[in-house]
Order: C-alpha cells, then sequence, then structure tokens
C-alpha cells in the first residue's frame, strides 16, 4: 500500500533529515548513475546492471519484446519528480517519474531495425519505482520500470 501522508517531494525532504539516501541531490545523482548504466549494458556487459536493477527492470530496458532489443544513447536526465512513497514496504521504496531525452530505437536480435531513428533526440517519459538498499555504492535498486519503447515512432 501506497503511502502519502506529504507530497512526496516534501516527504523525501523530511525523511533525507534522518537518512541522506532520501535526499533530492543524492536521488538525482543515483538516476543518472542508472541512465548512464542502463546504456552502457545496451553495449556491453549487462552484469553491472544486476546490482542496480531487478531481472523485471533489465528486461524492461533491454528487452521491449522478444527477440527485439531497445538501443538508448545520449540520455540526459531533463528533470524528475517523486510521485509515491512506500515507507510500510520492505525495502521502503520510491515511484518517480523522469524526463529523460535520448536517442533510442528498437532493433531484432539480427541487427536490423524495428522502430525509432539511429540519429534523432526525442523526449521519454518513464516512471520508475527504486527501492532502498543496503549497499553503499548502489543506494536505490531500480526494482521496476514502465516501457523506455513506448513512444517510439513505429513501435506499436
Amino acid at each position: 500500500m501506497w503511502q502519502t501522508l506529504a507530497p512526496p517531494a516534501f516527504a523525501l525532504l523530511d525523511l533525507s533529515v534522518v537518512d541522506s539516501r532520501f535526499g533530492p541531490p543524492l536521488a538525482a545523482a543515483e538516476l543518472a548513475h542508472h541512465l548512464e548504466a542502463w546504456q552502457g549494458a545496451v553495449v556491453g556487459s549487462e552484469a553491472p546492471r544486476e546490482e542496480l536493477a531487478s531481472a523485471e527492470a533489465r528486461a524492461a530496458f533491454l528487452r521491449p519484446s522478444g527477440g527485439t532489443r531497445l538501443v538508448v544513447r545520449d540520455a540526459v536526465l531533463k528533470s524528475w519528480e517523486a510521485t509515491r512513497l512506500e515507507l510500510s514496504r520492505d525495502p521502503p521504496a520510491v515511484e518517480v517519474k523522469l524526463d529523460v531525452e535520448a536517442v533510442r530505437y528498437v532493433v531484432r536480435d539480427s541487427g536490423s531495425a524495428v522502430a525509432g531513428n539511429h540519429t534523432d533526440v526525442r523526449p521519454m517519459a518513464v516512471t520508475w519505482v527504486l527501492e532502498l538498499t543496503n549497499s553503499a555504492r548502489a543506494p536505490w535498486r531500480l526494482a521496476t520500470s514502465s516501457n523506455p519503447a513506448k513512444a517510439i515512432p513505429g513501435w506499436p
């Protein structure tokens, strides 16, 4: 059950007094780090993502459907907003809406193009649920992600 005692942005500020992981500057840095790791997993090894994201989130990032791969390059986090907190969950989680600009397209495993354009930077909106970890290197783990392939021109 999601708790909404105060607007999530205010609640994050309040929580950051007792746990710095909830602080907006750290959260923004973590979100940017997740975007960088996502781009790295697209062109390289998925192994670094294993600590940062659940199998479900990695699948949403990398495999929008069977036999396809989502390619994301030059991603820039434009803004983010906490939309919900679930503090009674174990571990506690926060849902965030991200506005990102990136080159993104879908290709078949064979490499042939399916949708999108490999040169156009376009806006992308995704919703992530991040959960707290006990790791100093990765204080937030991506639990779920909305479909980042959504709204790519030519994608169903």
